[in-house]
């Protein structure tokens, strides 16, 4: 196997943050594992243990500059000297100077040069599901695994200049290598500017994901009020459930607005709540290889501290009424709701 770094329109391991410049390529050898500075649609499986190559004019072989017109010829690999033939699927792992997981990838296994690109993103949040329909719509059907929450965003952050290892894991092996993130030289912003950027990023994102739990323990309990209330036929139980099942609902407005069906144009007709805002600012912010401003924090703040009282709120509920009927469910021998 073979591991090897570059970036487009340059040469090295050496990815550039932003700007025109595409981004990291990582090539291993697969199965039939020939380069011969080709693109990748040039190498292909023909036969078994050849390889069919279509040459260039300065193609390489054996330390020799060959100098001919554009044909084909195949290469039969049977032994081929220091290299590996894996038939695994390869796993590639970013990790950032200090050690810390940056990124994961998945391989391919073709023959040939596989090709794996990172974008300089690290992973994304979890995606923040709703487990019931949307209001005043009870034709859209929502699956087992729930919707999509209306203006959540899974925010995945570009990582800032410095010094990155690439490791790639196949059958059991492990390659690793070095690569260096550079500033893009068009941009006017320093490398101090992206690292404040990245820090405010990261904090908003994990208010993203505070939010998101709290959205789930929120469903969570919103799903299982709707089938006690459909299924109960004591009066007393059904008008508790029915109470606190529209606090719950008040609260999770208060995040993410529960009418949007992600159809048609319902999206500009109501207002934007917690979280499509907190995904708002991080779009914004992130756009340029500048330093928040101060508008930005002042704005993460207010979103933060609204974050803080909803979670509140929710805590209070949970603590209050939610403990209050199951207190009701558990004296009439009735089952209990978890959460």
């Amino acid at each position: 196997a073979a591991l090897a770094g570059e970036s487009r329109g340059g040469d090295g391991p050496d990815a550039h943050r932003r700007g025109g410049r595409g981004p990291l390529g990582i090539q291993a050898l697969g199965e039939a594992g020939l380069a011969v500075g080709l693109s990748p649609s040039a190498v292909k499986q023909d036969r078994p243990g050849a390889v069919q190559c279509g040459t260039r004019r300065g193609l390489v072989l054996s330390g020799r500059v060959v100098d001919e017109p554009t044909e084909e010829f195949f290469v039969t690999l049977t032994n081929p000297f220091n290299a590996t033939i894996a038939d695994g699927l390869g796993t590639i792992t970013i990790l950032d100077d200090v050690g810390t997981l940056v990124r994961t990838l998945d391989g391919t296994n073709h023959a040939g040069v596989n090709r794996i690109h990172w974008d300089l993103q690290d992973e994304p949040n979890e995606a923040i599901m709703l487990l019931t329909g949307v209001l005043y719509a009870p034709h859209i059907q929502v699956g087992q695994e729930g919707r999509p929450a209306p203006g959540a965003s899974r925010v995945s952050i570009v990582r800032p200049p410095g010094v990155y290892t690439v490791l790639l894991n196949v059958d059991g092996q492990e390659f690793s290598n070095q690569l260096t993130v550079l500033k893009d030289p068009n941009t006017a912003g320093t490398e101090a500017n992206i690292a404040e950027q990245v820090v405010f990023l990261e904090a908003v994102r994990e208010d993203i994901v505070a939010a998101g739990e709290a959205v789930r323990e929120v469903e969570v309990l919103r799903v299982q009020l709707q089938t006690l209330a459909r299924f109960s036929e004591d009066e007393e139980v059904t008008e508790a459930v029915q109470a606190l099942a529209q606090k719950l609902q008040d609260l999770q407005m208060e995040m993410v607005d529960l009418r949007l069906t992600g159809e048609g144009q319902d999206a500009v007709r109501f207002g934007v709540e917690i979280l499509g805002k907190l995904g708002y600012l991080t779009r914004g912010v992130s756009v340029v290889d500048f330093q928040p401003t101060d508008q930005d924090i002042e704005v993460q703040h207010l979103l933060h501290d609204q974050l803080l009282r909803h979670l509140n709120a929710i805590e209070a509920l949970v603590e209050g009424d939610l403990a209050e009927l199951r207190a009701l469910l558990q004296a009439k021998g009735l089952g209990g709701i978890i959460s």
